[in-house]
């Protein structure tokens, strides 16, 4: 499979968020993924891995890509980054395994351990840290800084290929869906980001 820096380069990339606990494991499911148009998959691992090969070994199966949630790693203290080729020891060199997430919505006072960890996979793994960021709907308190576009521009900087960040834009009773306000705004100050650090 190809890797996600090599997929960005010729097109859009689209990932989703998928609960599907065992379900996951099963060709059938993969493969309606797969149809929707997405090319990965964000999936929880559980803490002692049993759920992650077969998982991998399904979406490999059906050409999905994965980044997992892996909560040792994502938990990963400072101090412990020498630990990250332990923890993904057992499943780091599958096909289907693009990355991991090493935070989801992270404030910006969590950038300098975030920054360690994903110099510390990258030369591990030789994969790509995901780190998923907060929409502009999130408070001062959430960013740990004034603005959304202060936010992205921080967080832009940290060494991973891509920008990822959370957005529900649809809104509003069956039949009557609307997209809301800011979610245009938010793929402008991503893209400005992404520009400026190319």
């Amino acid at each position: 499979m190809k890797t996600i820096s090599e997929l960005i380069r010729e097109k859009i990339v689209w990932g989703a968020w998928c609960v599907f606990d065992d379900d996951l494991a099963t060709n059938e499911r993969v493969r309606w993924v797969k149809d929707l148009g997405l090319d990965f998959i964000y999936y929880s691992f559980d803490a002692d891995h049993r759920n992650a090969l077969p998982a991998l070994d399904t979406c490999e199966k059906n050409g999905l890509g994965m980044l997992p949630f892996d909560a040792a790693v994502e938990n990963l203290p400072m101090d412990r980054y020498w630990c990250m080729k332990d923890l993904v020891k057992d499943y780091a060199s599958h096909p289907a395994l693009l990355g991991h997430v090493l935070r989801d919505e992270p404030g910006i006072y969590d950038l300098p351990r975030l920054k360690l960890l994903a110099e510390t996979y990258q030369q591990v793994t030789g994969k790509c840290p995901a780190i998923n960021l907060f929409p502009s709907y999130a408070n001062e308190q959430q960013l740990n800084c004034k603005s959304f576009a202060e936010y992205i521009d921080l967080c832009a900087s940290l060494p991973i290929p891509y920008l990822s960040y959370d957005h529900y834009p649809l809104y509003g009773p069956t039949g009557e869906t609307w997209v809301q306000e800011h979610y245009f705004y938010d793929f402008e100050v991503v893209a400005e980001a992404c520009r400026k650090y190319n």
